[in-house]
């Protein structure tokens, strides 16, 4: 048996453990290498090339709302720069459309939804449905706005609009005048709906100063329709349209019908 060098076998052992750390090296220089290329590309190609970039906005269905002001509002979104040089938002794929919906719906109430497609590679399309008003809910003292069958409140209507809408005149004293009272809104859009149905005209509605339940409807006639969040609105309503019919062969014109008790109706 031959002998055998130690150190010549150390050695060996050395440079090929040395081979194999300067191999992996370079392969891991090789994947960073090519990695940063990919990513670098990647980059230039989504930010800088204008490959994916806006450049067509279609607007649909406003009618209160202006279209310069939301193409301003779309621009100023797209110069918004992160990392303090990218508009990543100029990239169709990165916009951020249920940011600017959000923005725009909070500004304008009147903007019931908001769809924005995005048309690959450079369109914008933004679809808005604009509430429709139910009536107009004024506050004292005397600032009115539309309401819808949600009961949201926009713009500012003047007074002499209410011809063709519900006019409801809050007379109660309220230092919140961008929410309307719900119980009182359905209540009276129930006795309007209801009243309409048995051909009882009403084109105004009330709540008293001093008002705890009570509101009331003004008919054609121009007398007054009083109700109560408390009682069946319907069913006064039912017993209100037998009342008038055994009134209609008379000359009747009071004052008001007081229909604030179940079953029962008062007049003056």
């Amino acid at each position: 048996m031959k002998p055998v060098n130690i150190k010549n076998l150390n050695s060996y052992r050395d440079n090929l453990a040395r081979g194999k750390r300067r191999r992996f090296i370079l392969k891991f220089a090789g994947f960073l290498f090519f990695l940063a290329f990919l990513t670098g590309g990647v980059a230039y190609l989504l930010f800088f090339a204008k490959v994916f970039d806006v450049r067509n906005i279609t607007i649909n269905g406003l009618k209160t709302v202006e279209d310069d002001y939301v193409l301003r509002e779309i621009r100023q979104t797209m110069e918004v720069k992160t990392l303090g040089y990218l508009r990543m938002q100029e990239n169709i794929l990165f916009f951020d459309g249920e940011a600017l919906a959000a923005k725009l719906s909070a500004e304008f109430p009147v903007l019931k939804t908001i769809g924005i497609e995005k048309k690959l590679r450079h369109e914008l399309i933004i679809n808005f449905f604009e509430r429709m008003p139910s009536g107009i809910w004024c506050f004292d003292p005397g600032k009115c706005r539309y309401f819808d069958s949600e009961g949201v409140l926009w713009g500012e209507p003047v007074r002499s609009s209410g011809f063709l809408l519900l006019m409801i005149d809050d007379l109660r004293k309220s230092d919140n005048q961008e929410r309307i009272d719900i119980d009182f809104f359905n209540g009276i859009r129930l006795a309007a709906e209801t009243l309409k149905k048995r051909n009882i005209s009403t084109k105004e509605a009330g709540i008293p100063e001093d008002s705890v339940m009570d509101f009331y409807l003004v008919a054609d006639g121009g007398y007054r329709l009083i109700f109560n969040l408390d009682t069946d609105i319907e069913g006064q309503v039912e017993v209100l349209k037998i009342f008038l019919n055994d009134k209609s062969n008379v000359d009747f014109r009071p004052q008001y019908i007081d229909l604030r008790i179940d079953g029962r109706v008062y007049y003056k």
